[in-house]
């Protein structure tokens, strides 16, 4: 063997390292990046499940959330509806509100964000290639018999009780 065989083999072996330590931690980021953001929509589906149960649940928490070994950011918004309606859904409604008091416009919006933290490497607020997950639902609040358990708890729950008489127009 020559020394230009021997320089082309070694260097013909480094580029092949490179390649492989390449792929490999490539690999390895998009693998904890799809665990980050699995971990965000968990997070996002858990918090959207208490506030749903109870909504004074999620506003008792407050700063980062850990969740195994990550700290992650939320922010809740809860938006009310407003139906625009057709002249056909219209005539409809004139003819619920003869029947019932209960308002078309009760529908609410609810958008939960998680992200990556700070401390874990993300950010303090919500921003672009941070791992997130964005939960938006779409709620009747007269529709709150989720499970069994879920209404049975909103219905020992006075608070829930007198909201719900206000909604439907009783008085409690």
């Amino acid at each position: 063997m020559t020394l230009l065989e021997v320089v082309l083999a070694v260097a013909i072996l480094a580029l092949i390292t490179a390649t492989v330590t390449g792929a490999l931690t490539y690999f390895y980021g998009s693998q904890t990046r799809q665990q980050r953001q699995l971990a965000a929509a968990e997070l996002a589906n858990r918090l959207m499940m208490m506030h749903l149960d109870d909504e004074n649940s999620v506003k008792a928490l407050r700063g980062a959330i850990a969740y195994g070994s990550d700290e992650y950011r939320f922010s809740l918004v809860e938006r009310p509806i407003q139906v625009r309606p057709t002249d056909a859904l219209r005539q409809a409604i004139q003819e619920q509100r003869r029947q019932t008091p209960v308002s078309i416009d009760r529908l609410k919006q609810i958008t939960v964000r998680v992200w990556l933290g700070e401390q874990s490497g993300g950010s303090f607020s919500i921003q672009p290639g941070v791992p997130q997950a964005i939960l938006n639902r779409l709620i009747d609040p007269l529709g709150f018999t989720r499970n069994s358990d879920s209404a049975e708890h909103k219905l020992t729950d006075p608070d829930f009780i007198s909201t719900l008489l206000e909604q439907i127009g009783a008085s409690p």
